[in-house]
Order: C-alpha cells, then structure tokens, then sequence
C-alpha cells in the first residue's frame, strides 16, 4: 500500500496547539483536522492509501490539540475506527504516549460520537 505523508511542524506549523479555530490560533487542532487531515485521509482512502502524520519534531503537542485534530477524524470527521487503523499512521519514535493519546482519543471520539457532534453543533451555531 502506498503511503502519503504530512509532516506536521514542516507542513503545518513549528508549534501546534490549542483545540479551536480561530479563536486559539491558526496552529488549532480544529484547523489541522479540517484543512489538512480530512482532505488527506479521504485521499488516501479513495486511493486504497495510507496516511502517515508525522509529528516528530515538537514535543508539546497538548491534550486539546490532539483531541480535536486526531480524535474528532471519528466524530466530526465522521470517519470509522476500521478507516482510521487501515488508513492513518500516526508517527512520533520520540514520544509514543503522544502517537497513543492521540489513539486514544480517537477511540473515545468513536463512542460517543453522537454528543460529540452535538456539541460541536451548538458550537459553530453560536
């Protein structure tokens, strides 16, 4: 299976953080999730890829940012966790806890999707 790849501190940016767009920056999760994941993983799946996401590079990836960038792809982003295993390879070889934080959101976005979305509803509604 070929791989595309998005390595975040080149691609995207030095520093990402915080979860919201615009209101925490352009570096947000909302943002990479929405303009960069999204687009890319629905390539890499029509395509029969495999998206690599390295995050190698920065170390502070906080809990906001990976929850909205990576575990909202199963909520918001209305992929399946079948999707995301087969699909999206999340790389940090310094820092594993961040690749399964970022995993383990996913999987709770999965469970409760439903007032995931709820919410992010009322969000953009206001």
């Amino acid at each position: 299976m070929n791989v595309e790849k998005i390595e975040v501190v080149k691609d995207f940016g030095p520093r990402p953080r915080g979860r919201y767009y615009p209101e925490d920056g352009d570096l947000a999760g909302e943002r990479f999730r929405d303009e960069w994941l999204i687009p890319a993983l629905k390539v890499a799946i029509e395509k029969d890829r495999v998206l690599e996401v390295n995050l190698e590079g920065y170390n502070r990836y906080g809990p906001s940012f990976l929850d909205e960038a990576f575990g909202a792809l199963a909520s918001i982003g209305g992929f399946s966790l079948e999707q995301l295993d087969k699909h999206l390879e999340i790389k940090h070889p310094d820092l594993p806890s961040i690749v399964e934080s970022a995993k383990s959101r996913m999987t709770h976005h999965a469970h409760n999707k439903e007032k995931i979305v709820e919410k992010y509803k009322e969000r953009k509604a206001q």
